[in-house]
C-alpha cells in the first residue's frame, strides 16, 4: 500500500519559529454508496478420455453460453474469456497413477452496468450449458471519485480533531494542516460467493440482493499551534 505525504502552504509563515507547537492527529472519512458494476464469474467444464472430444464438448457448450447471453442483450464487449485451463485426469491404479482422461475448464467473465439483469445472466447461462460460478463482484464505475470524497471526510475529522484538542490544550490551531499522509489506497472489494453446481435448473430468475459499498479512506495530518 502507498503512502503519500501532502503539503499545504498556509497564508501565515510555518517556521517553527512563528509557531508553539504542532499537534499530529488522524482522520478516517467512509463514503456508503450503491453499487453501479457488477462482474459475474462462470464457466464450462468437461471431461472426457480424449483431450481432442473433450475440447470439442466444452467449445460447443461454450459457444451456445455466449450465444444466449448476446440473445439475451448482453453485447460481445460484456463477455470475456479470464480463464481457460487442461487438465489431465489420473487415477491411483496398481500402485501407480494412470491417465484416465481430461479436464477443460473454460471460465468466462460477464461484465454488468444494468444490475437487475443480474439474476437472468446466472438463468440464462446455465440453461445454456454454464455449469461452474466462481463469483460475483459488485463494484462502482467511477470509484477513485467516491474515495477522494472519503478523503475529505477524513482530512474534516482530522481537523475538527485538531481544534478539539486546541481548545483542552488552551491554543489556537491553524487549520489549515501543514502536512498530510494519506494511509490509504483503494482497496479492491471482495466478490460475492454466488456458487452452482452441474445439476443446478433455474425454473425462475434467482433472487439476487445488491449490497452497499463502503470506501473508507485514512490519513495523518499535522497542524500546528
Amino acid at each position: 500500500m502507498a503512502i503519500r505525504p501532502y503539503y499545504f502552504k498556509s497564508s501565515l509563515p510555518i517556521n517553527d519559529k512563528h509557531h508553539n507547537g504542532k499537534l499530529t492527529v488522524e482522520g478516517k472519512g467512509i463514503i456508503t454508496t450503491k453499487p453501479d458494476k457488477a462482474s459475474i464469474t462462470l464457466g464450462i467444464i468437461t471431461e472426457d478420455q480424449d483431450v481432442i472430444k473433450a475440447q470439442n464438448k466444452n467449445s460447443i457448450i461454450t459457444n451456445n453460453v455466449i450465444n444466449s447471453l448476446r440473445k439475451s442483450g448482453i453485447s460481445n464487449n460484456q463477455i470475456q474469456t479470464i480463464s481457460y485451463t487442461i487438465q489431465p485426469l489420473y487415477q491411483y491404479i496398481d500402485e501407480q497413477n494412470v491417465l484416465t482422461g481430461y479436464k477443460i475448464s473454460h471460465i468466462l467473465e460477464v461484465t454488468l452496468l444494468d444490475l437487475d439483469l443480474i439474476g437472468e445472466v446466472y438463468k440464462v447461462a446455465v440453461s445454456s450449458g454454464a455449469n461452474i460460478s466462481e463469483g460475483l463482484k459488485f463494484s462502482l464505475s467511477n470509484e477513485n471519485y467516491y474515495y477522494d470524497e472519503a478523503l475529505k471526510k477524513a482530512l474534516k475529522q482530522a481537523t475538527l480533531k485538531a481544534i478539539s484538542l486546541g481548545q483542552q490544550m488552551g491554543v489556537n490551531i491553524n487549520t489549515i494542516p501543514t502536512k498530510i499522509t494519506e494511509n490509504s489506497s483503494p482497496q479492491p472489494l471482495r466478490d460475492v460467493m454466488y456458487s452452482f453446481t452441474a445439476e443446478t435448473n433455474f425454473q425462475d430468475t434467482p433472487p439476487i440482493q445488491k449490497r452497499d459499498i463502503s470506501i473508507e479512506a485514512n490519513l495523518t495530518a499535522v497542524y500546528y499551534y
